[in-house]
């Protein structure tokens, strides 16, 4: 779909012959590092290849985001979060305050913290680049086969959807690779009980709760029936804690509310659910309950999130095409296609804790 969206913008190549030798390149790349599994799994030099490569795309993505003009960008998410971090810290109610396109912010408050060092460094999009180094190690430090190693960047550093992240400095994959990391270090830390520490299981929680409403998903799954089996006083710790980390995470946006008026027009939410059905969106974040009890390791946290997040994807889409039509969802802005990207995180680690067990 990227392809043929951004494949049209240029004359010289066909769309369908862009789109075929796409997929023709990735079928021949995949059978080719296949095919010289054994030798892979012999090459003693494989880890410093594997880590000078990672170190040369990590500073090809940081050129790429010195280079890129962001106001050349026809994609908000960089200005969003820039335009929210500097009216937080300007002490201006972030929500009524318009990007670089004329777009109001719909950023949960977590994300201030989030981008925060980045837009200190002066720039946004390096978030990516670190999100990158830390994915990189996760991969590296798995006991994958050298060749699945191989393929797992391959096809991540070949997907039209990464690199237009990467491009265009949006933080939506980048949040959703965190989570996902935090899940697998919390479970490799504490494999058995997952509230051995629930005051700081609840602030991280609280935390990327706070960063998209979307991440809701897998932390259900995670934690929902581990909660249940928990006693009660580790249950009020974790609530407890919950709320408390969730209003000072939220602070300092909610002191910077001007009046009720203007927090029911301009708030996050109003932009948040715009793409999907509200109730698509509560049987989205219902399922996961019952998802939760399926759960016997990480490697099923990470699938049943990819269902349900693909369903969410797939229904919504479906529904757009049906009310607007094929080329206004591809090639027009009445669907977003970068959400679609969200499961790759999701695959990634499934793939990392289905086919292995991570080490440090």
């Amino acid at each position: 779909m990227f392809i043929l969206k951004y494949g049209d913008r240029q004359e010289l190549i066909p769309n369908y012959i862009l789109l075929i030798t796409y997929n023709l390149f990735i079928i021949i790349g995949i059978t080719i590092i296949n095919k010289f599994n054994n030798r892979l799994k012999r090459f003693s030099g494989f880890n410093l290849t594997f880590i000078i490569i990672s170190i040369i795309v990590l500073g090809c993505f940081f050129v790429i985001n010195i280079l890129i003009d962001s106001e050349t960008l026809n994609v908000d998410r960089w200005s969003a979060l820039e335009g929210f971090i500097r009216s937080v810290l300007e002490g201006k109610y972030p929500y009524n305050i318009k990007d670089h396109l004329g777009q109001t912010s719909s950023n949960l408050p977590g994300l201030f913290y989030l981008g925060l060092p980045f837009y200190f460094l002066g720039d946004i999009g390096f978030l990516q680049c670190v999100v990158f180094a830390l994915l990189m190690f996760c991969i590296y430090k798995s006991s994958l086969e050298n060749h699945v190693k191989t393929i797992l960047v391959f096809l991540l550093l070949l997907s039209p959807a990464y690199l237009w992240e990467i491009s265009v400095k949006s933080d939506l994959m980048s949040n959703l690779f965190l989570v996902v990391i935090f899940i697998s270090f919390w479970k490799k830390k504490f494999p058995n009980i997952s509230f051995s520490k629930p005051v700081l299981l609840s602030f991280f929680c609280a935390f990327f709760a706070l960063t998209r409403g979307i991440v809701l998903i897998p932390l259900i799954i995670f934690l929902f029936k581990d909660f249940i089996k928990t006693d009660v006083k580790i249950k009020v710790y974790f609530l407890v804690g919950l709320l408390v980390f969730s209003f000072l995470i939220s602070l300092p946006v909610l002191v910077l509310i001007p009046n009720y008026e203007t927090l029911v027009v301009h708030n996050p939410f109003n932009h948040q659910v715009r793409y999907a059905p509200i109730i698509l969106i509560i049987m989205s974040l219902l399922v996961p309950f019952l998802f939760s009890f399926k759960v016997k390791n990480n490697g099923d946290v990470f699938y049943h999130s990819f269902l349900i997040i693909t369903l969410l994807m797939f229904i919504t889409f479906t529904i757009n095409l049906y009310e607007e039509g094929f080329t206004a969802n591809i090639y027009g802005d009445v669907f977003d296609l970068s959400y679609l990207g969200m499961i790759i995180p999701f695959v990634i680690f499934y793939l990392l804790h289905t086919k292995n067990t991570m080490h440090a």
